[in-house]
C-alpha cells in the first residue's frame, strides 16, 4: 500500500488539487486527514474511485460529473454571496 498526496493524485488524474480536496472532504474519494490542510490517499482508494467513475465511453465520466459539479457549487455560492452584499 502507497500513501499518496492530494498534489500526487491531482497529477495523476489531470485535475486541480482542490478539486481533490473537495471530493475529500465530500466523501467521493476516500482518504486520510494529517492535519488541517493535508491529507494522504491510499493506493487502493484511488484504485476503487477510479474503477466506480469507469462507465460506457458515450457517457461523461463520474470524474468530469464531479469535477462540474464541484464548480458549479463554487459560482453558486460566488453568486449568492454577490447577492448578499447587494442587499
Amino acid at each position: 500500500m502507497e500513501l499518496l498526496t492530494v498534489e500526487e493524485v491531482a497529477k495523476r488524474l489531470k485535475v486541480d488539487e482542490e478539486t481533490i480536496r473537495r471530493w475529500l472532504r465530500v466523501g467521493n474519494l476516500k482518504g486520510i486527514k494529517i492535519s488541517e490542510t493535508a491529507w494522504r490517499i491510499k493506493d487502493t482508494e484511488l484504485e476503487k474511485f477510479l474503477d466506480s467513475a469507469k462507465i460506457e465511453p458515450d457517457h461523461i465520466s463520474v470524474i468530469d460529473y464531479l469535477d462540474f459539479d464541484s464548480k458549479l457549487s463554487s459560482v453558486r455560492t460566488e453568486i449568492d454571496n454577490i447577492l448578499r452584499k447587494l442587499t
